[in-house]
């Protein structure tokens, strides 16, 4: 008589998605997990990179997109393994402009965080400029109309 043993589908289709991903090398299984936090004065990327040391870490900056790229280096003597090891690169298009070179990383428990300070275009002031002995004041801004007539 032979002996069944039950197998759960899932586990078999999990084996399966690992084993495919692993032969025909998809971005998902060789590039660093992501997440994006946008607050009100920064934006606030994260990227897991375990394994990956310092050193081989590097962030290319502009106003609208962020790159990382690396190396997570092969130990030598592993028998068998499921861990990605060799370089990577993933580039990141931001939804908002930011101050590139007011950027600050930090790198803990394999996690790097990214703290982008939003860009906020400054706005022309308007200022009064009075002759003579009176002061330079501020004024507001006039005001806008829908209507292109000046005098209405």
């Amino acid at each position: 008589m032979q002996r069944l043993t039950y197998r759960p589908v899932l586990s078999d289709l999990d084996y399966l998605r690992r084993h495919l991903d692993r032969a025909l090398e998809t971005p998902a299984a060789t590039t660093p997990a992501m997440e994006l936090e946008n607050t009100h004065s920064a934006l606030i990327l994260r990227a897991e990179l375990p394994g990956v040391k310092r050193d081989d870490i590097d962030i290319r900056l502009t106003a609208n997109t962020v790159t990382l790229s690396g190396k997570r280096p092969q130990p030598q003597g592993k028998q068998w393994s499921e861990f990605r090891y060799g370089e990577f690169r993933r580039s990141l298009r931001l939804p908002v402009a930011v101050h590139s070179d007011r950027a600050k990383a930090e790198f803990v428990d394999g996690i790097l965080t990214l703290t982008l300070p939003k860009y906020v275009a400054q706005r022309p002031q308007v200022v009064k400029v009075n002759l003579g002995d009176r002061a330079v004041s501020e004024i507001p801004e006039p005001a806008t109309t829908d209507s292109d007539d000046p005098w209405k």
